[in-house]
């Protein structure tokens, strides 16, 4: 892979959550080919024999920066939260059923 050609960043949500730093998220880069229409990353393992280049199809998921791949999440963790809040609800629900029940 070369510096030559303009890289594109993906991001990734870990598992990871906290009050503190709220969703765990990261990001990767790959380098646009020539054509435009792919993004190749370069996966490198401990073992270099299986050091391979794959090419991605460059779709909205892509940003120019790692911000903008980052925000291209931005749904993603809205959906989580939402959920999250109702869980919540779920919770505090099922501990008040049970106290009527007993």
């Amino acid at each position: 892979m070369s510096d030559e050609r303009p890289r594109r960043y993906i991001a990734f949500l870990t598992e990871r959550a906290s009050e503190e730093e709220g969703m765990g998220i990261f990001t990767t880069w790959g380098e646009l080919t020539p054509c435009g229409e792919w993004v190749e990353t370069n996966y490198q393992f401990a073992d270099p024999t299986r050091n391979k280049v794959i090419r991605n199809k460059l779709d909205h998921h892509w940003g120019e920066t790692p911000a903008a791949a980052m925000a291209a999440k931005a749904d993603k963790i809205r959906a989580i939260a939402r959920r999250m809040l109702d869980q919540a609800d779920e919770l505090e629900a099922a501990a008040a059923a049970e106290k009527v029940t007993t």
